[in-house]
């Protein structure tokens, strides 16, 4: 499949789409809304998925992302972006696994106050 979708991760608490979309834009110098086809952001996870126009777009806004460290939304200095290149599938399967950086171990009985899922819109 055609590596169209970037995955990011470690994205500070604050961060939302609207300023991944902005700044993704900004990497591919200042491209038309067109540019990203879609996409979508799991804040619990703090990671996002999005997708462009075509694999040279992905590839450049990945280089921009890997490793962005955000004053705005970050405290620490290692709380850096990352990101990588996939295509459709892997996308959905690495939103699927994101999690918070270091909640690893199992994962038993970390259903503490997480919200319903939010039902999809059609």
């Amino acid at each position: 499949g055609e590596l169209r979708w970037v995955f990011v991760e470690n994205l500070g608490t604050r961060v939302n789409w609207q300023t991944i979309k902005r700044k993704a834009l900004e990497a591919l110098d200042g491209a038309t809304e067109t540019a990203v086809r879609g996409g979508r952001m799991d804040r619990q996870k703090r990671a996002a998925v999005i997708e462009f126009q075509s694999e040279s777009m992905a590839e450049k806004v990945k280089d921009s992302f890997d490793g962005f460290h955000d004053k705005v939304t970050s405290k620490s200095d290692d709380d850096r972006w990352k990101a990588y290149c996939l295509s459709e599938e892997d996308s959905s399967e690495k939103m699927a696994q994101a999690g918070p950086v270091g909640g690893g171990g199992g994962g038993g009985g970390n259903s503490t106050r997480s919200p319903p899922p939010r039902r999809r819109s059609p």
